[in-house]
């Protein structure tokens, strides 16, 4: 101090200068992949065409925020829409077959995510987090895995397919059992609850992998937290140093759902 006008416009145009370039930059980039995106739409055949277009749907999304070019924005609003459309007409072609036991030619659905997935990672004497954030897209996950980038040496990122309905009920039942929710209704009835029942849906989450590991016959030492207000993640924090003892410890968070609901009188999300 004191500072001239000059110095002050000076920063103003750099400043503004750079979101120009940037966005400059971002245009033109997606112009560029424009043409291979809807390609990739058109021919996508195989579900690992579909995660690929995926993954790439989301980095324009994350790229097209930093841009001022609204114009841009809405152009991959409509590939995406074009992209549901034909992801939908995939699914319905691709999906009963899926649930065939002896189709190999599969991805990794809810009832074998457990399998395939968290157990091959437990090792001796090494306690695993199995965190499960329900309702997360993978664009939010980006935004986390970019924070946590500082903390590990390495992310590894992979993608499964939901069991239909997607829906809490089902789908994180169905992890957590190893089964499909019909065969869960039929075998352990005790352990379902009904569409018109009015108790929660997932009460039942922590007997569903217990049994999981004793059909499996797994004998692991394991914990099962869920995490739905600030008193409940307290208690977490506190029992940390004897889940550390632990083969695999699932942590079920549920602040994205709650988020998605809006349900905004809920103390976690003050």
């Amino acid at each position: 101090k004191p500072v001239k006008p000059k110095q002050v416009l000076l920063v103003i145009k750099k400043i503004l200068d750079q979101r120009r370039l940037i966005t400059e930059k971002t245009t033109s980039d997606y112009r560029h992949e424009f043409s291979r995106i809807s390609d990739m739409i058109s021919t996508a055949s195989t579900f690992i065409d579909w995660t690929e277009l995926y993954r790439k749907l989301v980095f324009w999304e994350s790229e097209l925020e930093k841009s001022t070019d609204p114009g841009m924005t809405e152009i991959l609003k409509l590939q995406e829409n074009e992209a549901n459309n034909a992801f939908s007409k995939f699914m319905i072609n691709n999906y009963l077959g899926w649930l065939k036991p002896e189709n190999i030619n599969k991805p990794v659905l809810s009832p074998s995510l457990l399998s395939k997935k968290i157990f091959p990672q437990i090792e001796e004497h090494k306690s695993l987090f199995f965190i499960l954030i329900d309702n997360m897209r993978l664009d939010q996950w980006k935004t986390i895995s970019a924070e946590l980038s500082g903390i590990y040496r390495t992310i590894e990122e992979d993608i499964y397919f939901s069991i239909l309905p997607s829906v809490t009920q089902f789908s994180r039942n169905s992890i957590f059992a190893g089964l499909m929710p019909s065969v869960i209704a039929e075998s352990m009835p005790q352990l379902w609850i009904d569409d018109d029942a009015e108790e929660g849906k997932n009460s039942y989450e922590e007997e569903l992998f217990k049994s999981h590991l004793v059909r499996k016959n797994l004998k692991y030492k394991w914990s099962y937290n869920k995490i739905s207000n600030s008193q409940a993640g307290k208690k977490v924090n506190e029992k940390i140093p004897s889940m550390l003892k632990n083969d695999i410890n699932i942590i079920v968070y549920n602040f994205v759902d709650m988020l998605s609901h809006a349900r905004t009188e809920s103390g976690v999300l003050r």
